[in-house]
């Protein structure tokens, strides 16, 4: 989330990054407030994955002013590095955030650039 957050603290108005509450039961709001997230939040937004796919966290998508879908996260192949299967979900999604984070950008820029994807 860090990582999503620096990309709306640079592309500003260009970008709105949702951040969806799915099968959780603490407070979104706070956490986010915690952290200084700004993200538009959907605090019960399990009919809203559901529609989009999302099936687990961090899930993220690009989509241009149109609504087509530039990027989504779950298309990346990415490797496995040693003692993955030792690492739990934080360890895992704090190794992979800056490469999530590299490639959206990639796309917004795309996006920004050409109009679309």
């Amino acid at each position: 989330m860090p990582h999503l957050q620096s990309v709306e603290d640079e592309y500003g108005d260009a970008v709105t990054v949702y951040a969806l509450n799915f099968r959780d039961e603490k407070d979104p709001a706070e956490y986010m407030e915690q952290h200084g997230f700004e993200f538009v939040l959907l605090p019960e937004a399990d009919a809203v994955a559901e529609v989009w796919g999302v099936r687990g966290t961090p899930a993220v998508y690009v989509l241009d002013a149109e609504g087509n879908v530039c990027f989504d996260r779950y298309e990346l192949a990415v490797g496995t590095p040693d003692g993955w299967d030792d690492m739990d979900h934080r360890q895992k999604a704090q190794r992979r955030a800056p490469f999530w984070a590299a490639r959206p950008r990639q796309a917004i820029d795309s996006v920004n650039s050409n109009g679309g994807c």
